[in-house]
């Protein structure tokens, strides 16, 4: 059983409550359900008191008769489980110990802070006495109640009308002159809350319930919509024949809509932090926009050079959306066409029939209806105009305080759609170009490393030859060491251009990648390529593969991977030091490493040496030359063929380079 606030929101409030209250003809109480909080003049000369302060503290046990304890006890159990009270006929202790039968009737209200219950005292020997005080309590009541923002009436069962709601009147606007509504109810509340408020009071629904609270819209005179919260409580006959229905209203307006844009604000939030596409975020801001602002229809525009182009509507009417396609800026495209152009707020009221034939954005807006247009700016960080907020009413209306937050909160939260969009949009562009350039890097790399190897060889061969003096002696000893050094710099730079054309390819996607199984005799198969590798820097290589050792690979990137990681061990290696190449299984599949015993690798550098053309100052110290494409060119080559690549180093101790395949499909 829901708890009628007491009035006002302080303490005069309460204060001016209390007093009428007092004024009241009507025996009164407050009671927390055990002892009296509150009474009036007229419940402590029933009683037989002096005043109502010696009323005041008297327990439901010091009041009733305690043949009627039984009774109370139920009551009170009632109370706390939120059930109906119907009015009872009590035995009452006054203050001089006699008996007075007295009719009591119970309602539940917040008061000071606590729930409690109001109770009305009727003498029911004196029938008259009983009828006005009804009323003047009911009154006053009434006028306690309209204190806080609320409207009550009463609708009779007999009669099937309703009654006492002079309150709901002037909740809706009406002039203190109206006595009485020109329509049913029903037809106040909003279409779309019908089905829910229809029927509510009915006897099939009061069956299963006596009080009934919903929230809907009502229609003001002017034509707007205010959200009230209605609560009704049905008043029954001993036999549960319902005679009349009690209810208030209380315009939760503002309550509603804040919850509305605030929901609605987080939703399009969340839908532009989880990069949603612009189109529903600016969907989610319109619906929003439409159910704050109850009546409405929304659209939102944005700007495209010296245009605006529809973005987004829910419920404009075809015609209406063909002529809001393309605005133009200023005054040839409307109010939203102004707004645009001068970044301010338009509003438009009462919309001219005599420029519609000439004007079809005009025509277009009078035969759907519309009346009023609100036209808010949506302006960038940078003061730049992106778009406009439309809102169309079908009466004329300015807009209200609480509109103006509507307005303010969903044009923010369309700038921040609109720019997250433009960001998105860059980026994108952005990688595109990003990625354009790389190709051609790529492809100019391709093509530079496969034009300068055909000279090379060339040299190459040509400085064999005399090397070898295959046609004779070269003749002058400082000619064969001058032969020398140009054989050992082509090389270099053939290297060094086979690594570039390698990367070109993997980065180009142009390395062909077969799988087939590969096992330790395949690996065996090229390990004398590694011992050369390493036999050049003067260190000794072992091959430790499982006989049981397979996984599925291409042979020819298994063999580049390892001879690069062969090559790193002994150029970065211990001078002379050992470098093993082991293969196992592990339950994840398999594993190659190759370990030295270097100096290793500070933790710090581990990342960045698998970066294209970057090398330790370790390694620049160490070795001359290099380009260091060669562990990036391992860690591309393992994705190719599904494996993780790992670097494990620890200073003084050495480097593990770890290759871990997925088992083998074989």
């Amino acid at each position: 059983m829901a708890a009628v606030q007491t009035p006002g929101r302080g303490p005069a409030s309460e204060e001016r409550w209390k007093w009428l209250l007092e004024e009241s003809p009507a025996p009164m109480l407050v009671t927390n359900g055990l002892e009296v909080l509150f009474a009036n003049r007229a419940a402590a000369a029933v009683l037989g008191y002096a005043d109502q302060q010696a009323l005041a503290g008297k327990t439901v046990w010091d009041l009733n008769d305690p043949g009627d304890y039984p009774v109370v006890r139920e009551r009170l159990r009632r109370l706390r489980n939120h059930e109906q009270l119907m009015p009872r006929d009590a035995r009452l202790v006054c203050a001089d110990g006699t008996i007075k039968q007295v009719e009591v009737a119970g309602y539940p209200i917040e008061y000071e802070g606590q729930n409690a219950v109001f109770i009305r005292l009727t003498d029911v020997s004196e029938a008259r006495s009983r009828e006005v005080a009804e009323r003047e309590s009911r009154e006053r009541l009434t006028l306690a109640i309209d204190m806080i923002g609320g409207a009550t009436w009463v609708f009779d069962y007999a009669t099937g009308k309703l009654s006492d709601y002079d309150g709901l009147l002037r909740l809706l606007g009406y002039s203190e002159g109206s006595r009485r509504l020109d329509v049913s109810i029903v037809d106040l509340v909003h279409p779309e809350d019908r089905p829910r408020v229809a029927g509510r009071l009915t006897r099939q629904r009061l069956a299963r319930q006596t009080e009934v609270t919903t929230e809907h819209r009502l229609r003001r005179v002017d034509g707007t919509y205010i959200w009230v919260r209605s609560r009704a409580r049905v008043i029954m006959d001993d036999q549960g024949v319902p005679l009349r229905a009690i209810g208030i209203d209380t315009d939760i307006t503002t309550e509603k809509r804040e919850r509305i844009l605030r929901d609605g604000r987080a939703a399009a939030l969340s839908a532009i932090t989880g990069g949603e596409a612009l189109e529903p975020v600016l969907r989610q801001i319109v619906l929003t926009a439409e159910q704050a602002i109850d009546g409405c229809i929304a659209a939102i525009l944005r700007r495209d050079g010296d245009v605006l182009r529809l973005a987004s509507a829910r419920q404009v009417p075809e015609a209406l959306a063909t002529q809001l396609r393309i605005l133009p800026l200023g005054k040839a495209g409307g109010c939203a066409g102004r707004a645009a152009a001068e970044g301010r707020r338009v509003i438009q009221n009462r919309l001219n029939s005599n420029a519609a034939p000439a004007n079809p954005l005009a025509a277009a807006l009078l035969e759907a209806g519309i009346q009023t247009a609100w036209m808010e700016p949506i302006i960038s960080g940078r003061a730049r105009v992106l778009g406009v907020l439309a809102i169309y009413l079908p009466q004329s209306s300015a807009p209200r305080p609480a509109d103006d937050v509507v307005l303010s909160e969903l044009s923010d939260v369309s700038r921040l759609a609109i720019e997250h969009a433009h960001t998105q949009t860059r980026l994108r562009e952005a990688r595109t170009e990003a990625e354009r350039a790389n190709r051609a890097k790529s492809n100019f790399l391709a093509t530079m490393s496969h034009e300068l190897r055909t000279p090379l060889n060339a040299i190459i061969g040509f400085a064999e030859v005399m090397q070898h003096g295959i046609f004779g002696p070269v003749g002058n000893p400082r000619y064969e060491s001058y032969v020398g050094d140009i054989l050992q710099s082509a090389r270099h730079l053939l290297d060094i251009l086979s690594d570039i054309l390698d990367m070109s390819r993997i980065e180009a996607g142009r390395w062909e990648i077969s799988l087939q199984p590969v096992g330790p005799a395949d690996i065996l198969g090229f390990s004398h390529l590694l011992s050369a590798v390493s036999e050049q820097h003067g260190c000794q290589l072992s091959v430790e593969i499982d006989e049981d050792f397979q996984v599925d690979a291409d042979l020819r990137a298994l063999k580049q991977i390892l001879i690069n990681l062969a090559s790193n061990a002994a150029r970065y290696g211990r001078p002379k030091g050992p470098i093993r190449v082991i293969g196992h299984l592990v339950p994840e599949g398999a594993v190659m490493e190759v370990r030295d015993e270097g100096p290793g690798i500070p933790p710090d550098q581990i990342e960045t040496l698998l970066q294209p053309f970057e090398r330790s100052e370790q390694a620049k110290a160490m070795v001359e030359g290099g380009l260091g494409l060669g562990l990036p060119i391992v860690r591309q080559l393992a994705e190719l063929l599904g494996a993780r690549f790992e670097l494990e180093s620890e200073l003084g101790v050495g480097t593990c380079a770890r290759l871990v395949f997925p088992p083998a499909q074989s």
